[in-house]
């Protein structure tokens, strides 16, 4: 498996910790914010025995820490541990998520190794963690828009051949050729769905060319001040490369202009030809 990483929500991430959170990982929680100046905590989704640390501005969860029977207790015994994408316990596979933990019964040990491994997200981490969901999140759009352009396709025929996204087969060149030359149809309910058929047709590849490539913009405060990280094609690429940073000052205008108006929307949505908002710091803006 692949290390899971996970987002800060904003709504948990305090000093506080939880009624349901047990004794002795409020304690070793307690020792491990000791150590690190400025760390908050976060439940983990349908755990009790587990916390996130979270680290500055950073979407993502720094590292995870537990008590709990870990991989590497071989004698099922409750130790304190932590999980983090900067372990590589060699003694699982990677595909294990004991690979990327480290326990010991010993406490002190224990936040010996979470100071040890905790590591706040790079621009380019966080670009390479993010695309998958941007692309997810697009790709979940376009299959909204292809469905419309289905069920158009099975008014005229439950055979009609309604896959991809563009005028592939002959039977679709075809009869958008008729619709365009005004073709006569014998039924006006069938001429009716085909032209209903070939303007959504037409209209879903048309906003996927229109889409642009989209570009990470994370947004960082600083003790210089507030800070832009941009990683151009994050959107598009597992391997982003073209990184650039900026003020509030340097910042390009329509840059400032879609975070403007992405701030005023919910993370996750997409909002046509401004971007995507991700979290409540990060974007994915176009560029060009």
């Amino acid at each position: 498996m692949s290390f899971e990483h996970i987002l800060v929500d904003e709504k948990l991430a305090v000093e506080a910790f939880y009624s349901n959170t047990t004794a002795s990982l409020i304690t070793f929680a307690t020792a491990v914010a000791k150590e690190i100046r400025g760390v908050r905590f976060q439940e983990i989704s349908g755990s009790y025995n587990e916390l996130g640390v979270c680290l500055g501005d950073s979407p993502y969860v720094a590292c995870v820490i537990g008590y709990d029977v870990y991989f590497n207790s071989d004698d099922a015994v409750a130790m304190y541990g932590v999980t983090s994408r900067t372990i590589q316990n060699r003694r699982y596979s990677s595909s294990s998520k004991g690979y990327y933990q480290k326990a010991s019964l010993n406490m002190a040990t224990a936040v010996k190794n979470v100071c040890r491994h905790i590591r706040a997200y790079s621009p380019e981490e966080v670009a390479k963690a993010t695309w998958r969901q941007v692309r997810e999140d697009t790709t979940s759009d376009r299959d909204t828009r292809g469905s419309v352009v289905f069920s158009l396709g099975r008014k005229i025929d439950t055979g009609f051949p309604t896959t991809g996204s563009s005028f592939t087969s002959q039977l679709d060149r075809e009869l958008a050729h008729l619709v365009a030359i005004g073709h006569t149809f014998v039924s006006q309910e069938f001429a009716a769905n085909v032209v209903a058929y070939v303007e959504a047709r037409e209209e879903n590849r048309l906003d996927i060319a229109r889409e642009p490539e989209l570009s990470m913009v994370w947004i960082r405060h600083t003790p210089e001040g507030v800070m832009y990280d941009c990683v151009r094609g994050a959107g598009t690429s597992t391997n982003p490369h073209i990184q650039l940073q900026f003020t509030e000052e340097t910042l390009p205008e329509r840059v400032t202009e879609f975070i403007a108006v992405l701030d005023m929307v919910p993370v996750h949505t997409y909002v046509p030809e401004v971007g995507r908002k991700f979290a409540a710091n990060l974007y994915y803006v176009p560029w060009e």
